[in-house]
């Protein structure tokens, strides 16, 4: 139940999967990557949601399936893709222009000393 894995077994309102809450939470970094949230799990928690999987009434985990499927197509059809794509590559040419008439862009000269 960390970032986008959330998104792999809930959409919010409905639940396709088996959430796991991280047993442990740490926010590790350097220069170069300034902070990453490194969230993890517990060994029992994690063969409990499995049990939990197995041990669920086979037609409730069929019903998960299928959520999970409708929630996958919905989201990230390729169809749904190209949309995004287009649409947010005609956002940036409205917000910014084209390569040669970008707007707010300063030319930068570099000059040998």
């Amino acid at each position: 139940m960390t970032g986008g894995l959330q998104e792999q077994v809930t959409d919010g309102e409905q639940w396709f999967g088996i959430g796991i809450q991280p047993a442990s939470k740490a926010i590790i970094g350097s220069q170069q990557v300034p902070y990453i949230y490194e969230d993890r799990i517990s060994r029992e928690d994690f063969l409990n949601a499995l049990l939990e999987m197995y041990q669920m009434d086979p037609d409730k985990r069929i019903d998960l399936g299928k959520l999970g499927q409708k929630h996958v197509q919905e989201n990230y059809s390729f169809e749904n893709f190209g949309k995004q794509w287009v649409d947010l590559m005609s956002s940036v040419y409205e917000n910014y222009g084209s390569y040669e008439t970008r707007k707010n862009y300063k030319n930068i000269k570099v000059e040998e000393l």
